[in-house]
């Protein structure tokens, strides 16, 4: 009498690949959102010297450029578009610049938003 060859069944090798597939699903998902709050954290911690580098400007010039107004970033801000809105400041003889950072390439879109307060000439 023959020995029966020790093999798996069908039910063992689907549940495995189920087994199998669950994993590698959540493996995935895991780098994903490991991409994706590596590059919130840079935009996070970039943007804020984009608008410190807008406002050094502005406070040399001490008025908005048409270079300043907005504009899209260069070399380490690349994708970054930024937008200067002045208005009139709470007090009299000041003057309100908000800083509006923004990457398109983010998803969803994140602004960082910086409110600077100048007193007027």
């Amino acid at each position: 009498m023959k020995k029966a060859a020790k093999a798996f069944t069908l039910l063992e090798v689907l549940i495995a690949m189920a087994i199998l597939a669950t994993v590698l699903i959540a493996a995935i998902q895991a780098q994903n959102f490991s991409v994706s709050t590596f590059a919130r954290s840079k935009f996070f911690s970039s943007a804020p010297l984009l608008a410190q580098g807008l406002l050094s400007e502005f406070e040399m010039r001490r008025k908005l450029t048409s270079e300043l107004v907005s504009g899209t970033g260069t070399e380490e801000f690349n994708g970054y578009t930024w937008k200067i809105e002045s208005a009139e400041g709470p007090l009299e003889g000041t003057k309100k610049l908000t800083v509006r950072i923004s990457n398109p390439q983010l998803s969803p879109e994140r602004d960082y938003i910086v409110t600077y307060y100048v007193l007027e000439n």
